[in-house]
């Protein structure tokens, strides 16, 4: 399945293409395959076209083929190879503004870059969500590994234990790339990688982390519990402490529900260890912590929104007040030369390539 960005509709609109073909004859057996192939691409590149307001129609098979637009009308009778040239020409243009349509401007760069986080609406097709959300639901149900329950790490509301009530509740399904190949087609997205390396500024390939993230969080209704206020680079060991999270919502995220909340422009920030806990946490009960967290915003989200967040941004959550499970992706990338140091956490796992050249969306 191809999962495009379902974002800004392209500037062909008004291109319309019809095509059919003679329902008998061939004049050779080149022709035929040529045919063939040429309604095989059409099948790939159906949903395509019709997610960009394309409009693509097969007839009864005619000898002729009409490709038309609101200026001019062309022509082309039994050649197929001509065709064929045609419209994968028109599948690469479509992909290549696609890809321009969904760059990010020169404000949301700035504006990432002074406030650590960008959130992008309505990023990816609900086809594309729907089928992540199925798998993370099934193998939540079976309780497939490896998992992170809520009594593991002992959040406030969490379960005191795994045998007492609610004490299975998932918190995250680890290494969400492995599991499904719908997860990986999401981390290995063309449109994501640019927006991503435009936001490292860079032209290098990316590489994920299997170690950090690599997840689908499961906030759970009754058990679930709040994340306290934190940054991701106080448990990560690069490099340089410069990575980047895609939050992507498989669902709506709310107050009620347990969504992000973070501090504007705190990935800047230098804080003192002393202000901190023994579990890395922002301390209660300190004024200076007490006054950066008057800053903090609500980071809602509906479903197919990406919020992308600096490592260094301090960030928290709440529980989730609802009848239902709250289900995010999540993974991190940092750039090609940012390695994890060796003998840590960070370098357990190789990461993955993110080549520039893949399109797996």
């Amino acid at each position: 399945m191809s999962c495009q960005p379902a974002k800004r509709c392209l500037l062909i609109t008004n291109m319309h293409i019809f095509t059919s073909f003679s329902h008998c004859a061939y004049h050779s057996a080149k022709e035929k395959n040529e045919f063939h192939l040429l309604l095989a691409l059409y099948g790939q590149h159906e949903l395509l076209f019709r997610r960009h307001s394309v409009t693509f129609n097969t007839g009864y098979l005619h000898q002729t083929t009409y490709w038309v637009t609101s200026k001019s009308q062309i022509m082309f009778h039994g050649n197929f190879s001509l065709i064929l040239c045609i419209y994968m020409r028109i599948i690469y243009i479509t992909l290549k503004l696609t890809i321009e349509a969904n760059m990010l401007t020169h404000s949301e760069i700035s504006n990432f870059n002074k406030y650590g986080f960008l959130i992008k609406r309505k990023y990816l097709a609900e086809s594309c969500l729907d089928e992540m959300q199925h798998v993370a639901v099934n193998h939540l149900e079976n309780h497939i590994s490896p998992i992170e329950f809520e009594a593991d790490l002992k959040y406030p509301g969490a379960p005191d234990s795994s045998d007492a009530p609610g004490g299975k509740t998932s918190r995250r399904l680890l290494q969400a790339y492995a599991r499904d190949l719908s997860f990986q087609r999401w981390a290995k997205n063309h449109t994501l990688g640019e927006n991503l390396r435009q936001l490292f500024a860079t032209k290098n390939d990316l590489f994920l982390s299997q170690c950090h993230h690599n997840c689908v969080m499961t906030k759970a209704k009754t058990y679930s519990s709040a994340t306290l206020w934190h940054q991701d680079n106080r448990y990560w060991s690069f490099e340089e402490e410069n990575l980047i999270s895609v939050w992507l919502a498989l669902g709506d995220e709310n107050k009620k529900n347990g969504c992000l909340y973070v501090i504007p422009g705190s990935h800047r920030l230098e804080i003192h260890p002393e202000r901190f806990n023994e579990a890395l946490f922002l301390k209660n009960n300190d004024v200076q912590n007490e006054l950066l967290i008057k800053n903090a915003e609500a980071a809602e989200l509906q479903k197919g929104d990406v919020l992308f967040f600096h490592s260094k941004l301090f960030h928290a959550a709440g529980r989730n007040n609802t009848s239902r499970t709250k289900l995010s992706v999540v993974f991190t990338f940092h750039e090609f030369g940012n390695n994890p140091i060796n003998r840590t956490r960070s370098a357990e796992q190789p990461s993955i390539q993110i080549s520039r050249a893949s399109k797996s969306d």
